[in-house]
């Protein structure tokens, strides 16, 4: 049976339905009350009707592919025939808003391709249309973007002119009434800057306004310098400095803010760029300065790591877990300064002459380390008056010289359906994060049919206790090779439970763990 037309500027809205009777499940008789997550994910419920019974999905006929790009400066957008993959030149183009206004339009050249300007700078963009003849195709910008989590993306954009920018202030808090000098490092393509080159700054305050405005051609090597000024009634939060060289506008945002400002700079500095297991101690000094440049001899510091667990430790991988969901880490910290707690601080130094001081500090037992965890080198010096200040500088921690990551799959309601095959993208990368291929890996698959409640006061104090729990049993272990790609663990749930999938890598003893729940009648979507 045809459903859809042929007329290609047609929207269809296809709706797949079933009621209690086309359900399969054996369903029971005695009625009663389900409350919480079981009133839509239990088939007896009619709540699970209301959630599940129903799925729609519009479709739109047309032999027009969109794609639309977004850069810093302006918005690129490509069409093709689908029934050749050739470009479409004559194509109309049009970005709107939620309201359905036109916000910018164009047309495709002979290259299927139209500039438009930066959707940043056309607020909210909803959705692309693309119209030609009988044909129209749609994009939305928050719901059909590309997939990146599997790839190593980054870097900085520069527009065609090569111009850039580097803006700072003194501090980065200002009270009002205080001066502020911003000063503005300006570099071409070539990495330098022609002398009397003019440069213009606007002040604007929160509510938009404008407040000062200056222009200067009093600039060294591409250095310009600005003395700002505020009122002693300035309204309070982030103002912008807008500063435009050439064709180019370059925004800073600045906090004025009714605060105490600090009279000293703390810097934490180590020797160490990263630590091992094989190191015991790391040597660290604390430097403090008052902000013009004086040290802050005499005055009180204190210095300590705290080893934390780091969740996210690769950034080319951070939808993939590094640590094991089923192990407990309490942070753990330690004085760098040595001597004995007073009134419940740690030991306490006192600057030398030059403001600093050194400390060493004892690595904590790594035997149960999260992955990869960060050694948090806390320094606080005491302002004479009581106030502290402090800096903080972290020193990544690696305990194993390899490392395995689980991505949790794509469950509905983290529920994996029961007697279906499930695959988990795992990866293996070095101390650095670098892909590592050819690893052996070994996975193991627990299962627990019991509900937390009936013996913990808590899930966590369930999941934290799940191996030695008297009910959880291993149902499933494998072995498999890393790629330079991630590879899937692959296994099947055969009942319902809380299950637990490890992953470790065999040589450096690293291991990764996530939980899921399997269920008969509650799957992946």
């Amino acid at each position: 049976m045809r459903l859809i037309g042929s007329r290609q500027r047609d929207l269809y809205l296809v709706s797949l339905s079933f009621e209690r009777e086309d359900m399969i499940y054996p369903l029971g008789t005695q009625a009663r009350w389900y409350r919480g997550d079981e009133y839509y994910q239990n088939p007896n419920s009619h709540g699970y009707l209301r959630a599940n019974g129903r799925a729609f999905k519009p479709i739109l006929i047309s032999d027009t592919g969109l794609t639309l790009k977004m850069a810093a400066d302006r918005t690129f957008l490509f069409a093709a025939d689908l029934t050749s993959a050739e470009p479409m030149p004559g194509v109309a183009v049009t970005l709107r808003s939620f309201q359905n206004q036109d916000l910018a339009s164009g047309t495709t050249g002979s290259n299927g391709m139209v500039e438009l300007p930066a959707a940043s700078r056309l607020g909210q963009v909803f959705y692309a249309v693309a119209e030609k003849g009988s044909s129209r195709t749609v994009i939305k910008l928050n719901e059909m973007a590309w997939s990146l989590s599997s790839f190593d993306t980054g870097g900085e954009e520069v527009d065609d002119s090569g111009t850039n920018a580097f803006i700072f202030a003194e501090r980065e808090v200002h009270r009002p009434g205080d001066d502020i000098h911003l000063s503005v490092i300006a570099r071409n393509r070539e990495g330098t800057f022609p002398a009397a080159h003019p440069v213009s700054l606007r002040l604007v305050n929160p509510l938009g306004q404008v407040i000062q405005e200056q222009r200067t051609t009093d600039g060294t090597d591409g250095f310009y310098s600005f003395l700002l000024s505020t009122a002693e009634q300035a309204p309070t939060g982030t103002w912008r400095a807008e500063v435009t060289v050439g064709s180019k506008v370059f925004r800073h945002p600045l906090k004025i803010e009714h605060v105490v400002p600090n009279r000293i700079r703390v810097r934490v500095k180590s020797d160490h760029e990263r630590v091992d297991a094989t190191t015991d101690r790391v040597p660290v000094d604390v430097v403090s300065t008052y902000l013009f440049g004086n040290p802050a001899a005499g005055l009180e510091a204190r210095l300590s790591m705290e080893l934390d667990r780091r969740l996210a430790p690769f950034p080319s991988y951070e939808s993939f877990a590094f640590h094991n969901a089923a192990d407990a880490f309490t942070a753990q910290t330690v004085s760098c300064f040595s001597g004995s707690r007073s009134a419940g601080q740690l030991p306490s130094r006192e600057l030398d002459a030059a403001g600093a001081a050194r400390g060493t500090c004892a690595l904590p037992d790594l035997t149960n380390a999260p992955g990869q965890p960060v050694g948090r080198l806390r320094a606080v010096v005491t302002q004479r008056g009581g106030r502290g200040v402090q800096n903080v500088l972290d020193l990544p921690v690696d305990p194993f010289d390899g490392y395995v990551g689980i991505q949790s799959p794509d469950l509905d309601f983290g529920t994996a359906l029961a007697g279906t095959e499930l695959g988990v993208p795992v990866v293996a990368v070095d101390a650095g994060g670098t892909k590592r291929a050819g690893r052996q890996l070994r996975w193991r698959l627990y299962r627990n049919s019991r509900y937390w409640w009936w013996q913990y006061d808590t899930r966590d104090q369930f999941l934290l206790r799940y191996r030695s729990d008297t009910h959880t049993q291993q149902v499933a272990d494998g072995e498999l090779r890393s790629r330079a790609t991630p590879t899937s663990v692959r296994f099947t749930p055969q009942s319902w439970g809380q299950c637990l999938l490890e992953v470790e890598d065999v040589a450096s003893g690293h291991t990764a763990g996530i939980f899921f729940r399997a269920s008969r009648w509650r799957g992946a979507t």
